[in-house]
């Protein structure tokens, strides 16, 4: 007698929480579901615990104990050590683009409390002169202690990195046992496996000039929008995304936002909305968001950032020659540029983008196609035009 096909159920979580909309899915069969339920039930206290150490908006966090022992050696706890520590070996492998020591800039900016209490208002002329930048080359780390030295007067904030960081972190522990997982934190995913048997999830990239599809859900009580720009079968990988089109104020009627640009302190020049950015040749060319895929969810948040701030064209064109050079290694056309440091990278530094700019325009990295081959079953991308 011929066995009925397998089919799993997927088990859903959603909340708001670390500032963000945090969703996890498993995908399990009838009888996991119990352990699908108690793994997400861990997943959320953990984040919970995250949250608390790694806020910049809580004097009471422990991020706010290593500021203030600036100057002297912190013990720091595994989460904090560890989030700083990948924070550090980003901004070492990006030459100081993503840059986790620019807190005071942001706070300079318009940045010093929660982003609800700042969103889209005018907060005034800044006067104050910025601080130097690159301050996360001081910084020491003793592992055999866990712990951290942080210079006097430096501001350390993770908002770039702890989403993604967070999000890896869950995949291979709370939900190590469950191959077939999504975390996403904010836009910040790690995946793998998917809904039903011989299948990969699918992503789908909302619209950046419209509102966010979580608040509106959230704020209507009715589904999520169904409303995207590009849909992936990215497979076993880490996804992020990141613009300033919905995370944005004035500074004296000048528009503002976290993207900070260590080359010059300030907000980065990317697209925000037409109500406060109406030049149709900076909206050609500015990116409203990028979406970057790679190996874990911590390189492609990284990734996302350092695209934002390279800009276009020049940010597809280096992840470009990233893929093209390491290509020639591994087929030992160069072997003689082994001790290249740009051709010595792990494969786990190579990503892909996807650009969306304020013209509404969206290209793709010329290596995302090789490489979503490389990374999943399924091998297709496509677009879908507004």
């Amino acid at each position: 007698m011929q066995q009925p096909p397998t089919t799993w159920q997927t088990i859903e979580r959603r909340k708001r929480m670390m500032g963000t909309h945090v969703s996890v899915h498993l995908a399990v069969s009838l009888d996991a579901i119990g352990r699908a339920e108690a793994a997400i039930d861990a997943t959320f206290v953990w984040l919970d615990e995250v949250a608390a150490r790694l806020t910049r908006f809580d004097p009471t966090s422990e991020l706010w104990e290593l500021q203030r022992a600036a100057g002297r050696w912190f013990q720091a706890s595994p989460i904090l050590y560890d989030c700083t520590s990948q924070a550090l070996a980003a901004a070492e492998r990006t030459a100081g683009i993503f840059d986790p020591t620019l807190l005071r800039h942001l706070e300079l900016a318009g940045y010093d409390q929660d982003f609800p209490a700042i969103a889209h208002r005018d907060l005034g002329a800044m006067t104050i002169d910025l601080p130097p930048t690159g301050a996360w080359r001081a910084i020491q780390l003793d592992p055999a202690r866990r712990a951290i030295w942080l210079p006097l007067q430096t501001g350390l904030d993770l908002g770039g990195i702890a989403k993604g960081w967070a999000a890896d972190y869950v995949i291979d522990h709370q939900l190590a046992d469950f191959p077939n997982a999504i975390i996403n934190l904010g836009g910040d995913m790690r995946l793998r496996g998917g809904p039903q048997p011989g299948t990969r999830w699918t992503v789908a990239i909302d619209n950046p000039f419209l509102p966010d599809p979580n608040e509106v859900a959230e704020a209507s009580g009715a589904a999520m929008p169904d409303d995207y720009l590009a849909v992936l079968t990215p497979g076993d990988i880490g996804l992020a995304t990141s613009g300033a089109n919905r995370r944005w104020w004035l500074r004296d009627g000048h528009p503002q936002h976290h993207l900070i640009d260590p080359r010059t302190g300030r907000p980065a020049e990317v697209w925000t909305p037409p109500e406060i950015q109406r030049d149709a040749h900076h909206a050609s060319i500015l990116i409203a968001t990028a979406t970057a895929l790679a190996e874990t969810a911590a390189a492609a948040e990284v990734a996302a950032k350092v695209a934002l701030l390279t800009g276009y064209p020049l940010a597809l064109q280096t992840v470009e020659d990233a893929w093209d050079k390491s290509k020639q290694v591994n087929d030992g056309d160069t072997a003689d540029d082994a001790g290249d440091t740009a051709t010595t990278h792990a494969q786990d530094d190579l990503t892909a983008l996807l650009l969306i700019l304020g013209s509404g325009e969206l290209y793709a990295s010329l290596n995302l196609d090789a490489w979503l081959r490389q990374h999943s079953v399924e091998e297709h991308i496509w677009y879908l035009r507004h």
